[in-house]
């Protein structure tokens, strides 16, 4: 059975390279209970490779990097759901905690006033998304 989301992945005998070393790589390894992790060397290449070369059923990859592999291969398209959300944060050392305002009103700003959505855009990260 090919998977048509994220959800139907996890079945025996599908195969998901992943970049070795990488987020997903760890994420997957923790999540993943009956297909196969098969750890490649990282990158956009080795990824397309093992697609193409039918080594893989699924690809495990964040999702604005599964948008690009998924558009250099034909055929190829990114699964519907998610294993994972990945959140970002911003820290300052202690000697700067006097600085944590500012930057909360500055992050507060670019996600309110559409800047941060704009920047997303134009680094055509397809599937990332602001809370």
């Amino acid at each position: 059975m090919v998977p048509t989301s994220a959800e139907e992945v996890d079945r025996p005998g599908v195969k998901i390279p992943v970049a070795q070393g990488s987020a997903p790589h760890a994420v997957l390894q923790r999540l993943i209970k009956n297909a196969e992790i098969l750890p490649i060397p990282g990158g956009f290449e080795p990824a397309r490779e093992a697609l193409a070369a039918g080594k893989a059923d699924v690809y495990g990859e964040n999702l604005h990097l599964a948008h690009r592999i998924a558009d250099a291969l034909s055929g190829a398209r990114v699964l519907l759901g998610r294993f994972n959300v990945v959140q970002m944060a911003i820290g300052v050392r202690n000697r700067a905690a006097t600085a944590l305002p500012a930057v909360d009103e500055f992050v507060n700003r670019i996600r309110s006033d559409g800047t941060l959505q704009m920047a997303i855009a134009e680094a055509g990260l397809r599937g990332v998304r602001v809370p």
